[in-house]
């Protein structure tokens, strides 16, 4: 057996559905732009009170760790096409 789909009317003519909102790219920048900051310092937390490294050393560590996982985002993020979906 079949099952029915239910019945949908179609707007009027002249009257279009409405759209899926536009993405907004200014606030997933202003994320990912937070998040390297923050795992910036938390590397930098990590490296000097947690392990005992010296200061230098260890931002050196976290700019590394923060520059590849940056390389990764590029590579790997899939842009949204025109009109969300």
């Amino acid at each position: 057996m079949r099952r029915r789909t239910p019945f949908r009317p179609s707007p009027p003519r002249g009257v279009e559905p409405p759209r899926d909102p536009k993405p907004r790219d200014g606030f997933a920048h202003l994320v990912v732009v937070t998040s390297g900051i923050g795992l910036y310092l938390a590397m930098l937390w990590l490296g000097v009170v947690v392990i005992g490294d010296t200061l230098p050393r260890s931002a050196v560590m976290a700019a590394l760790i923060v520059a590849i996982a940056g390389v990764g985002y590029v590579f790997t993020h899939q842009p949204t096409r025109p009109g969300g979906s």
